[in-house]
């Protein structure tokens, strides 16, 4: 990273230090980057929650009203060591550019924690709700800010974005080298119009970049449901794949054949004859570590599946 680079970033982390010491500064910037500040910020103060001036906090709260940003301006901002996860929802594209170290997000309803590694961008469309966790000092997490003006002026870029939800993009040298030089341009303020073109390029440059239907999606589905069998959903994989959850169900129809739910019933059935046959478990236990919510449901699909109730399968496995 260029020197003058690096005083921008200096420069964001001094700024957001300041501010978060002093809630009337905490105040102000609400009441200018949400919509409906009033409300959140009457809501937030009535509940039993940690306070909204309390930026120690490790994981986001989710308030009972959500704040909703808003910018007419296109800008980047640091994702600084001294920001508090919380639950939010914006007016915008958020692009989220994981220069160095990484990101997690946390995406709603659901919660799950989805890392952006480094060297990749996420872009979070319009109306989405999701947090950031707290950034490290080794992290360098950029947040472009980009209005809808910006993309719907683009019909090449709004069409590249269109019907995408979340997603995810590996970020090559030469996009890199865009999104650093739009971050430049967007802090000194010279040339809107370079901003823009800078904007195009890098939003092409990545979009060139992304994978519709990734080779390996198929063993990153059994990565997911491996590490959440009992609470596996759509959403929730939809965050961890980084796509609309009406993607995922196209890439898995046309990888595997198969729905979401069926292959998520095959690979708890598959597990269920692992814990059958190398376990003691009870059938109840068996049927909560696979996520079944009831032994009835576990006994019917295993039945219908193999043949076998699940007890004449351990006796014939044993």
């Amino acid at each position: 990273m260029s020197k003058s680079f690096q005083k921008i970033l200096e420069k964001h982390e001094k700024a957001d230090r300041a501010y978060v010491q002093d809630k009337t500064l905490i105040l102000q910037r609400m009441e200018e980057e949400f919509e409906n500040a009033a409300e959140f910020i009457a809501h937030a103060a009535s509940e039993t929650c940690p306070s909204f001036f309390d930026y120690s906090v490790e994981r986001p709260f989710e308030y009972a009203v959500t704040p909703v940003r808003k910018s007419a301006s296109l800008y980047v901002k640091k994702h600084t060591t001294a920001m508090k996860p919380y639950y939010h929802s914006h007016s915008f594209y958020e692009l989220i550019y994981a220069a160095k170290g990484k990101c997690l997000q946390f995406l709603y309803p659901g919660g799950e924690a989805n890392p952006i590694k480094e060297g990749y961008a996420c872009i979070v469309p319009p109306s989405f709700t999701h947090a950031l966790a707290k950034s490290t000092d080794n992290d360098v997490i950029l947040k472009f800010v980009i209005p809808c003006k910006y993309i719907n002026r683009e019909p090449e870029i709004a069409e590249l974005l269109a019907g995408k939800g979340i997603t995810v993009f590996p970020v090559s040298e030469k996009a890199a080298f865009y999104l650093c030089a739009l971050a430049e341009e967007c802090e000194s303020r010279r040339s809107e119009t370079a901003a823009k073109a800078l904007l195009w390029l890098a939003l092409t440059e990545l979009a060139g970049k992304s994978a519709d239907e990734p080779d390996d999606s198929a063993e990153r589905f059994a990565d997911y449901v491996r590490d959440n069998i009992a609470d596996a959903t759509l959403n929730g994989c939809a965050a961890y794949f980084g796509y609309s959850p009406g993607h995922v169900s196209k890439i898995l129809k046309s990888r595997t054949g198969k729905s979401f739910s069926q292959n998520i019933t095959e690979y708890r059935l598959d597990k269920a004859k692992s814990l059958l046959k190398d376990t003691d478990l009870s059938m109840e236990d068996v049927s909560l570590q696979i996520g079944f919510a009831n032994a009835s449901g576990f006994y019917k699909q295993f039945t219908a599946a193999f043949g076998l109730t699940p007890g004449q399968y351990r006796k014939a496995v044993k």
